[in-house]
């Protein structure tokens, strides 16, 4: 599949900060593609920022928002990545913490579902807790 099959999405994330909790959605279309052993969803979020969601196998997820700002964030149950948060200010350095992750994917429909709860951090102070939940299908 090297030209992508085109998907619905539905993203919902939950934010706890501060004791504080946010929800937000997100509906749109993405483009699925399969490439050697990867999966790969991209679509854009909002004008000017595409995001890029891909899945090496059922372990390791990695997302790339590119925009305004950009952002990579990559998720394994087994170890804490270090990431960048670039701005037009400046780079941030942050790290994930991957607690539970499940992916679920039929390349054959295509349809899939993905959801990874982590915290994320920047040096030794905890920004919040996430939960990511990512439904796809044709």
């Amino acid at each position: 599949m090297k030209n992508g099959q085109q998907v619905t999405l539905q993203l919902q994330t939950e934010v706890t900060q501060d004791g504080k909790t946010d929800y937000h959605q997100f509906k749109g279309v993405a483009t699925f593609v399969k490439m050697a052993h990867s999966y790969y969803l991209r679509y854009e979020e909002e004008v000017g920022t595409m995001v890029t969601l891909k899945v090496t196998d059922e372990s390791q997820v990695t997302i790339l928002r590119k925009g305004q700002t950009e952002t990579k964030l990559r998720f394994d149950l087994a170890t804490a990545y270090p990431s960048e948060f670039v701005t037009p200010q400046g780079k941030f350095q942050l790290e994930t913490t991957t607690q539970e992750m499940s992916v679920l994917i039929d390349e054959a429909l295509p349809k899939g579902e993905i959801q990874v709860i982590y915290q994320l951090f920047m040096g030794e102070e905890k920004l919040g807790d996430y939960k990511l939940q990512l439904h796809f299908s044709s």
